[in-house]
């Protein structure tokens, strides 16, 4: 398997105290979602913001991280950094809640989060480039993880982060409910394309 197994107990029951983060890329990193986090990390009490990504082995990087959340009153010594590098998978065990870049959102890393056990919120918008983990998390069956303005995005997260016996059943439950899901359907989903491709192809030309 692609994936590998994971301790199913809450990475916030160990470490007292709720851990935010992203594996998302930088290049994702609007000024509004450095933001965002930040002002999530400062209303939940305690808590942290890893960063799982190579990146974080720079200096400048780190800097202009940690300006970004001052400006919001989160210090630096509750931003966590993750030098994720291949394997990374075993780096989600220390995140509790992942928190999707907008309005360019994940993808491949908000599958690998929920396979993980680590429930993403969403920031979803009209354009394709914004609807990818929407569609992701429709598709598996959770709602209540996609938003649709930068308030309810926020909120959702405080919310959720608040909630340690649902964060306690998405963590044990998340990968088992994707495959379950059309994700899941991977023989299905390659013979509906297949079948797409030569319908489009045996049409008409016009």
């Amino acid at each position: 398997a692609r994936y590998p197994a994971f301790d199913p107990g809450l990475p916030a029951d160990r470490k007292t105290h709720i851990t935010f983060g992203t594996a998302n890329n930088p290049n994702k990193y609007a000024p509004q979602v450095l933001a965002a986090w930040a002002r999530i990390v400062a209303a939940t009490p305690n808590s942290h913001f890893a960063f799982l990504r190579p990146e974080v082995k720079s200096r400048i990087f780190r800097q202009n991280i940690e300006v970004a959340f001052r400006e919001y009153g989160v210090t630096a010594d509750r931003i966590d950094w993750l030098p994720a590098a291949g394997n990374h998978f075993s780096q989600y065990g220390e995140v509790d809640i992942s928190l999707d870049t907008f309005p360019l959102t994940g993808g491949t890393t908000t599958v690998d989060a929920l396979m993980m056990g680590v429930p993403v919120v969403t920031l979803a918008g009209d354009g394709f480039h914004q609807r990818l983990s929407y569609s992701i998390l429709m598709s598996s069956g959770f709602p209540e993880l996609c938003t649709g303005s930068p308030e309810a995005y926020e909120q959702a997260a405080i919310i959720l982060a608040q909630d340690r016996g649902r964060l306690r059943t998405l963590r044990a439950s998340l990968r088992q409910q994707v495959l379950a899901g059309p994700l899941g359907q991977t023989e299905v989903f390659a013979r509906r394309f297949y079948e797409t491709i030569e319908g489009v192809a045996a049409s008409p030309r016009t």
